[in-house]
């Protein structure tokens, strides 16, 4: 979180990405969470709306509130929704 916000250090998001994913390989909920939003906004690892999909709904699935209310909002907005539930295999509920 530190080095994401830039909280006592520099602003490093590949620093904070390489903590993230080491917390996430431990199924760290608040971790994944944040990965995602990572992999969502492109800092400190190439824009994968895909990866992020995948990482905040593991995220919720390990009881993140943050991760249900973006994976809501994603259903909402369905910028990732139907091409997401597609890959995976899912029946869309639209």
């Amino acid at each position: 979180f530190h080095f994401e916000e830039g909280h006592g250090v520099t602003q490093n998001y590949q620093e904070a990405f390489d903590w993230y994913s080491k917390a996430a390989a431990q199924n760290h909920a608040g971790a994944l969470f944040s990965l995602g939003l990572l992999h969502l906004e492109g800092h400190g690892v190439e824009k994968n709306r895909q990866k992020a999909f995948e990482l905040l709904t593991k995220a919720r699935e390990h009881g993140d509130i943050f991760a249900h209310i973006y994976l809501d909002r994603i259903k909402e907005t369905s910028w990732l929704y139907e091409p997401a539930r597609r890959k995976l295999g899912m029946a869309c509920p639209h």
